[in-house]
């Protein structure tokens, strides 16, 4: 009885599991169009910087008691959760808004799809982490699928896509976001909501000084009414 139960739980478990990385997925393709959408609307780091004080907002109104509660394990820590909330977050989305004024969706969304197979690397490089034949397999369709859907499934559409500087800033972008994700290992033992509030912070103060930049050049754009939305 009690093995039925338990199987019924990590049944409903990785159900929940991968209901989750379907989400994500979603919501990253969904990140590539709004990116799109948002050129003309509003400048790339008032956006990096309006996403990550809205967050960060919304963390201290729900997130304080985790935050309080987690405070004595992520302290010792700062240096690193801030890290990887200036790399993760405000650099990563500030290529990668940046790299949507000079790119298509079809091209943000080709080069996301080789964001699992970085982090394989990665994960090898830094730890010496074996990487299975599943895993390997699994990061090719990642990016097969990726190209067939982002080219309609022609040929020739994939054949005219030309690499431009646009394309350079969102591969580094995902080079900067794999590098974020393996050094998540290293994360201090804390909620993840306590963890996400402390690095949303710093995501949103290191983002001041670029879009400060942006606007001493001349570039700060003011959201219109569809940037807003």
């Amino acid at each position: 009885m009690t093995a039925g139960v338990d199987q019924a739980t990590q049944a409903g478990s990785s159900g929940r599991a991968y209901l989750l990385l379907a989400f994500t997925a979603l919501c990253w393709g969904g990140n590539a169009v709004l990116g799109r959408m948002a050129v003309g609307e509003i400048s790339p780091m008032a956006l990096v910087t309006a996403r990550w004080l809205g967050v960060s907002v919304l963390l201290a109104l729900f997130a304080h008691r985790h935050l309080r509660r987690d405070w004595p394990a992520l302290r010792p820590h700062l240096f690193l959760v801030t890290s990887l909330g200036v790399l993760g977050f405000t650099t990563f989305n500030a290529l990668f808004y940046v790299a949507a004024h000079y790119t298509t969706a079809v091209n943000i969304g080709i080069i996301q799809g080789s964001m699992p197979m970085i982090v394989l690397l990665g994960v090898f490089l830094a730890y010496r982490t074996r990487i299975t034949g599943l895993q390997a397999i699994g990061a090719a369709v990642t990016m097969t699928g990726v190209v067939i859907v982002g080219s309609g499934g022609s040929l020739a559409r994939l054949a005219a896509l030309a690499v431009n500087f646009g394309d350079l800033l969102m591969l580094g972008a995902c080079v900067l976001y794999a590098g974020y994700t393996v050094a998540l290992r290293k994360r201090p033992a804390s909620s993840a909501l306590g963890l996400f509030a402390v690095m949303a912070f710093a995501a949103f103060v290191a983002s001041l000084p670029l879009v400060f930049a942006e606007a001493s050049l001349g570039q700060f754009q003011w959201p219109t009414t569809k940037g807003m939305i």
